[in-house]
């Protein structure tokens, strides 16, 4: 029996690490990456502890927001385990100031749109002669409801910056680049669907307004009336895994999870002519000769 195999981003913490311990012990064989060194050392540490004999669990850090340094992250997962079954896109930035990459894409850009629509091209995983059965799994979130993307020739570069408002738009490019990465792979051989896996104590709403007072709040929905969280950062983890993991069927290529439930995103998501546009922008920004979709 083939032994399945997996490249995580994101996964030194929150919901890819959780994602990761659960794929280790379902027997793939993994290739995790973030910036965090030192938290991707714990994770991969707790990983192979929970892996079965012989599972291969391997690290590699890479700056998600240099194309460059994608490329190498690429060449060595297809060195280390070839074009994987499953691609996860998990990493995810929303910056308290605003930052920009060496090549002066802004940040959440960079790192939430650019790097998975970058790396996917690049590990090729709708190859010719790959075996069937692979899937993209990107993480975007709900919020992409209240993001707006326009097609100017530099969004990635210009315009005012309000760090929820980014975070929303990027979240809007995940889907629709799931859908657009879609109708460019034969679902025989590979299926792409993007998610919103619920809300978790992870700290992403004190990054969105940077008092904490959201976070807070949320806090307390979540718990609701009794005093319990009717989910969190676990049910987020179930959510996740089962997207990479459930059995799906081709009419599901391209579609989008919310909260473990098959669901309509938003009208702008379902535009495929600015899915388009955007897959010919990002493109451009990338700089990616040479890639199969």
């Amino acid at each position: 029996m083939t032994t399945p195999t997996a490249l995580l981003t994101g996964a030194s913490r929150g919901i890819g690490a959780g994602v990761a311990e659960r794929l280790a012990a379902a027997g793939y064989d993994l290739v995790l990456t973030a910036r965090d060194s030192a938290a991707a050392r714990r994770t991969v540490a707790k990983v192979r502890s929970t892996s079965p004999a012989g599972r291969r669990v391997e690290w590699v850090a890479a700056d998600l927001s240099d194309p460059t340094d994608i490329a190498r992250l690429a060449g060595v997962a297809l060195e280390s385990i070839g074009t994987p079954d499953l691609l996860l896109h998990c990493a995810g930035l929303i910056p308290a100031s605003e930052q920009r990459s060496a090549r002066g894409v802004e940040m959440q850009w960079a790192v939430n749109h650019l790097a998975p629509f970058h790396l996917t091209r690049l590990l090729e995983m709708g190859a010719e002669g790959a075996r069937g059965g692979r899937r993209v799994v990107t993480v975007a979130s709900k919020l992409h409801r209240d993001g707006r993307i326009d097609r100017v020739p530099d969004l990635f570069t210009t315009g005012s910056w309000d760090r929820r408002q980014r975070y929303c738009d990027t979240k809007l490019a995940n889907v629709l680049f799931a859908r657009a990465l879609a109708r460019r792979l034969d679902p025989a051989r590979c299926l792409s669907i993007s998610l919103h896996p619920g809300a978790a104590g992870t700290g992403l709403y004190q990054d969105l307004d940077g008092t904490g007072a959201l976070d807070r709040l949320v806090d307390r929905t979540l718990r609701g009336v009794r005093g319990k969280r009717p989910w969190g950062l676990d049910e987020c983890v179930e959510r996740v895994t089962n997207a990479c993991t459930r059995p799906l069927r081709a009419d599901d290529h391209g579609g989008y999870l919310e909260e473990g439930e098959w669901s309509t995103p938003s009208e702008q998501a379902l535009d495929d002519e600015l899915g388009e546009w955007l897959w010919a922008t990002s493109k451009r920004a990338t700089a990616t000769p040479g890639a199969d979709v």
